[in-house]
């Protein structure tokens, strides 16, 4: 019950393409430069200037929370399309089997790929680029002056730009070169100055409701609408993609009349850096989308079919007057496809990523924050090889069976060396995590979940005669509304329910139909009433497209009501009667991939921001050495606060000692925690900072650890949102030598055996006359059951985990079910149960007499393997009458209809209606 990887995706906005959907921005926490938005709180008075570092951290996460709270952000600054695209390469890498070089929107490998990147600066009447009143208290990127040349260094020198002590810093060029082993880069042009139309405040005050940016697309048409006029651009020149296949071509490298890549950069220091003279009302630096196509007037594109053959704008990135190469690039990898990963909620203490990647904290890295950002995860580095080709990791993929039969040695390059083996991926068995309880009993339907699905599971279904047929079942369902739909459908067209809805704002036509959530299950019925009489085809579809794939549809105890007499339909259990085209029984629970990644980390190339780390105005250093990631697809975030040791990405922290500050007694945050996260022959370098209050925090073991296993906890139970919750498989690994410059190190995979412990095999069973229904209890405590075989006594055998099955005749009958474990070990339960005949139903009938208004009713009621105990009457004025015979005056002249109900000795109860005509 493997589910198609979308898990990353499940936080995700539905949509971005309608206007006025959000008229406030997103932000982007993994750019935040915590230091400078405190001096922003104090500088403005939310904070007074003598408290202490505790109330000003208390004070700086309740800022953030405003904004958490009520605003949005992760992947709610992708559109639609663009998630589609992310979705097709993750399902790309969860389909290689090995190191295969997948591209989905690549041109060929044998040659460099180079993306175009518009560049547009914009200043306001109160905050020109040439007096912005920016001073050191403000930004470490101070510059006399901001020409536009400095943005043309800054994005696309192949020698760096300039720094404001005349340092000589990487370029956003540089850096995609480096990281990409020189197969992928970027070039361009930064135009402008240009002048908004309004001061500054206006386009980054913030939303009363939700405490975030207003008006900054606004400012990013204005830029545009001034760039149509600009007769030193050739927009043609950046348009050479065809990002979202707008023609269905399948040519991704083709124009589009749609600039590429465009970026936005506005005269003030971003908000959260703290804003510079503006403070809150400067533009949070982030990604997103103009909500629709701005159409540049008087344009002129190689595409006349689209916007009247003029060229548009739809996605965006922008940033501050000072940004650096970090704040540049962490942007622009959004803009490439890869989502934030570090807390996007800030849900406790950070996620153990932090500076170990720039798509989190390692933008900010460098003597100057953000001057020298550091390398991408392994996951990040595997979502752009997959994505765009070319050389950004060369590795290697082992399974840990294949490290049973044999231990492998492998030296691994530190990441940034591209030619050489740079990455191992290891692979573990599917992972089961709970699910969706069926409503009762073992087991529900599923339509699955994914990208791009026509799930189907259908039965003929015979309505007996009468005047009023329900199809009534149990029904969860969490569905993409608007764009994914669930439907029930009588000979292939859809009917409606209690459940389903007609809007349909897409114009998909597949309403009547099921979207949007049901918060748990809940009763379902669909009127059959036109069907009475007839043998129909009832089915349950379930339609999606890309981008977002939600949870889907459960249906569970499907029985078919007509006239007040309920039969079951299905209810999972057992053998089905419905035929699967994608559906499928669910026992509760799923099946997710999760996998190691192993990068050598190093103070060299773009990794040299890991040795330059600014918090409190002191340097601090990420231990070089062998970095061990864990991905577990089962989570769609790195909300750890609320899963702590859980989540979708992040290292395994080598040392488990927590970093306690000395003063307050509080255990330091992540981005501490996790600084000798890496597996070394070497000792740590010493780590001591101290705030301006006298808070001290000393790391007081620096001694090495070499080797990994995954018997270990590693879920750092001091500092849990810095730890992670490994599986025992028997993976061990072990370093055997480093370099002395920390350039490789020679690695020993292996897998440990340990002496199986068999399964426990157990069950339960529920039987109701001829029919037995069985609850399987086993359990395997070291591993999983793979196999079960059920002798039910009578010659008949089942290799279902939960069967439901019939006898003949009654008896004594002795069940047995065999367990098999993935070792192969195996253990039998046996039980014996006796057996009835099934009780037959009564049946209900009466005759009458009348004499006048007068009337006699006796019962004609039988009962084949009984007799009737009971008899129960309803007169047409709702008195109940009790007996085999009755007497009573009726109201009036005319017909009526009197309600019989009989049962038998053995509980059946069977009801019928009498008509009576006087």
């Amino acid at each position: 019950m493997k589910t198609i990887k979308k898990t990353l995706l499940a936080a995700a906005v539905a949509s971005f393409f309608s206007s006025g959907l959000y008229a406030q921005t997103p932000i982007d926490l993994g750019v935040v430069n915590e230091d400078k938005l405190i001096e922003m709180l104090v500088r403005t008075g939310q904070i007074p200037a003598d408290a202490s570092d505790v109330d000003k951290r208390i004070a700086l996460e309740r800022y953030l929370e405003e904004k958490i709270r009520s605003g949005f952000k992760g992947d709610a600054q992708f559109g639609k399309k663009a998630l589609e695209q992310r979705a097709k390469i993750l399902k790309v890498i969860d389909k290689q089997k090995g190191p295969h070089k997948a591209r989905v929107f690549a041109l060929d490998v044998g040659q460099k790929r180079t993306d175009k990147v518009l560049a547009l600066l914009i200043d306001f009447p109160d905050l020109p680029w040439d007096d912005n009143r920016l001073t050191k208290e403000h930004t470490e990127m101070l510059y006399d002056r901001y020409e536009p040349s400095h943005y043309q260094d800054l994005l696309f020198s192949d020698k760096g730009y300039t720094g404001p002590n005349g340092e000589n810093f990487i370029s956003m060029r540089q850096y995609y070169e480096s990281e990409s082993g020189n197969s992928y880069s970027v070039s361009g042009q930064a135009a402008g100055w240009y002048r908004a139309s309004k001061n500054a405040a206006y386009y980054g005050g913030n939303s009363p409701g939700t405490n975030n940016d207003m008006n900054a697309r606004e400012l990013v048409r204005e830029a545009l609408d001034q760039l149509a006029r600009d007769p030193n651009i050739n927009l043609a020149d950046y348009d050479i993609e065809d990002r979202y296949d707008y023609n269905g071509n399948g040519n991704f490298r083709e124009p589009d009349g749609v600039i590429d890549h465009l970026m936005i950069f506005h005269a003030s220091v971003g908000e959260e850096a703290g804003g510079g003279v503006l403070g809150a009302d400067a533009i949070w630096s982030h990604r997103f989308n103009l909500g629709r196509y701005h159409v540049l007037e008087g344009t002129k594109s190689n595409v006349p079919g689209r916007f009247n053959g003029q060229f548009a704008a739809f996605d965006y990135t922008i940033q501050p007057i000072d940004a650096a190469a970090g704040v540049c690039a962490h942007e622009y990898g959004h803009d490439l496809g890869l989502p934030d990963e570090y807390d996007t909620q800030y849900t406790g203490t950070g996620e153990p990523v932090s500076y170990w990647s720039i798509m989190s904290s390692g933008s900010w890295a460098g003597k100057i924050g953000g001057t020298q950002p550091t390398a991408f995860s392994s996951w990040a580095k595997q979502f752009l090889q997959n994505s765009i080709g070319g050389r950004w990791i060369n590795h290697e993929q082992l399974s840990i069976n294949e490290l049973e039969a044999k231990p492998r040695v492998v030296t691994l390059f530190q990441t940034t060396d591209n030619s050489r083996p740079n990455m191992v991926k290891v692979t573990l068995p599917m992972k089961r995590v709970d699910g969706i309880k069926p409503a009762e009993g073992e087991f529900s339907f599923y339509s699955n979940r994914g990208d791009d699905l026509k799930n189907r599971m259908s039965r003929p279904l015979t309505i007996p005669a009468g005047s009023q047929a329900t199809l009534r079942f149990k029904a969860w369902f969490q569905i993409e509304k608007d764009y994914d739909y669930a439907r029930v459908l009588i000979n292939g067209k859809p009917i409606a329910g209690n459940i389903t809805t007609m809007d349909d704002p897409f114009k998909s036509g597949l309403v009547p139909a099921i979207s949007g959530q049901s918060d748990g299950w809940v009763d379902a019925q669909f009127d059959l009433s036109a069907w009475t009489g007839q043998t129909v085809e009832l089915a349950f579809d379930y339609l999606t497209d890309g981008g977002l794939a939600m949870e889907g549809l459960y249906v569970d105890d499907l029985r078919l009501e007509v006239d007040g007499n309920q039969s079951l339909i299905d209810n999972a259990e057992g053998t089905s009667s419905f035929a699967f085209q994608g559906f499928t029984k669910n026992g509760g629970f799923h099946e997710a991939n999760h996998y190691y990644l192993l990068q050598w980390r190093s103070h060299n190339d773009v990794d040299q921001g890991l040795a330059n780390l600014k918090r409190f105005g002191q340097l601090m250093s990420f231990e070089p050495g062998l970095l061990v990631w864990y991905v577990d697809e089962s989570y769609a975030d790195n909300w750890v606060g609320k899963h702590p040791g859980e989540g979708w990405l992040g290292v395994v922290d080598a040392d488990q000692n927590a970093l306690i500050w000395s003063k307050t007694g509080e255990v330091a945050q992540t981005r501490f925690q996790v600084r000798d996260a890496t597996f070394s022959l070497f000792d740590q370098a010493p780590l001591k900072l101290v705030t301006a209050d006298g808070n001290t925090l000393e790391d007081m073991n620096l001694t090495a650890n070499a080797s990994f296993s995954d018997d270990q906890d590693y879920s750092s139970p001091q500092a849990p949102d810095s730890g992670r919750k490994v599986m025992p498989f028997g993976l061990k690994i072990d370093l055997l030598s480093q370099s002395k410059e920390n350039e490789y190190g020679v690695v020993r995979l292996s897998k440990v055996t340990t002496e199986n412990i068999a399964p426990v095999a157990r069950f339960e069973l529920k039987v109701e006359g001829l029919s037995v229904t069985s609850q399987n209890t086993s359990s395997d405590s070291d591993g999983n059951i793979v196999s079960y075989l059920w002798d039910f006594g009578n010659g008949k055998t089942s290799t279902e985990a939960a069967p439901t099955w019939s006898y003949t005749k009654a008896g004594s009958y002795s069940v047995t079910l065999t367990v098999t474990d993935d070792k192969g070990d195996s253990d039998t339960h046996q039980q014996t149960i006796k057996v009835d005949t099934p009780n037959a139903l009564p049946q209900a009938s009466a005759n009458y007499i009348h004499l006048g208004r007068w009337v006699t009713m006796w019962s004609t009621s039988t009962d084949s393997d009984g007799r009737i105990v009971d008899t129960e009457w309803t007169l047409p004025n709702g008195k109940i009458k009790r007996g085999r015979m009755f007497t009573a005056i009726f109201p009036s002249y005319g017909h009526h209809d009197v309600r019989l109900k009989v049962m038998d000795d053995r509980g059946a109860v069977t009801t019928t209606t009498v008509k009576v005509k006087l």
